[in-house]
């Protein structure tokens, strides 16, 4: 059996900002700092074995106190980073619509078939996400892993433990900033036992818009 703790990065510049970040590297905003030390926090006590990263900063700042605190590595991951946004990358959400119509009006309605303009499909990340986390949880049976990734590849994550369709995947709400989604991995079945809790953040949650 393996269990997963899994984190999104703290708040960045770019989501105050508004702005589509998939690839470009931003790092957490001085709020993002602080969720992060009170991630730290609440994960203190629970004797995580291993820690893996998204490669890009805002994961690795987010988790860095917690690591720092621990005395333990971060193995960084490029395959647990964000959707590649292509032309989509720094782009205010306010703009997609005027820019990109066409695939931006595909992303809120059904966002199972889009591929972001020059950039990665959602198919894409999903594949590559889940297949990476299944190498993780099973490579460290018997283990407690950290790992730091992002929204869309945890919405991913929930789509598939959860047999969403992809007209359906939509309806599913993006996890907040330091959020932690618990899973467990045993004998190749999965469960969730917790999503998006936020309680360890108090004042200092925050969130993509619901629009998005």
């Amino acid at each position: 059996m393996t269990e997963l703790l899994i984190v999104r990065h703290g708040e960045t510049l770019g989501n105050i900002q508004g702005l589509f970040i998939g690839h470009t590297d931003m790092e957490l905003s001085e709020i993002g700092k602080k969720q992060a030390q009170l991630l730290a926090d609440r994960l203190e006590n629970e004797n995580i074995d291993v820690i893996y990263s998204s490669d890009l900063k805002r994961a690795v700042q987010t988790i860095e106190p917690y690591a720092r605190r621990t005395g333990k590595d971060i193995q960084l991951c490029k395959n647990l980073r964000e959707i590649h946004g292509g032309k989509w990358e720094n782009v205010p959400f306010s703009e997609l619509p005027i820019r990109f119509p066409d695939t931006y009006t595909r992303w809120i309605s059904d966002i199972g078939l889009v591929r972001c303009d020059d950039g990665e499909s959602t198919m894409e990340l999903k594949t590559r996400v889940l297949d990476t986390i299944y190498d993780i949880a099973r490579k460290n049976d018997g283990k407690k892993v950290l790992i730091a990734t992002h929204a869309i590849p945890i919405k991913m994550l929930y789509i598939y433990l959860n047999q969403i369709p992809s007209s359906q995947w939509y309806q599913v709400s993006w996890v907040k900033n330091a959020s932690i989604t618990q899973l467990i991995f045993d004998h190749g079945q999965w469960n969730m036992i917790t999503w998006d809790a936020t309680d360890h953040l108090s004042s200092l949650e925050t969130a993509f818009p619901s629009h998005v």
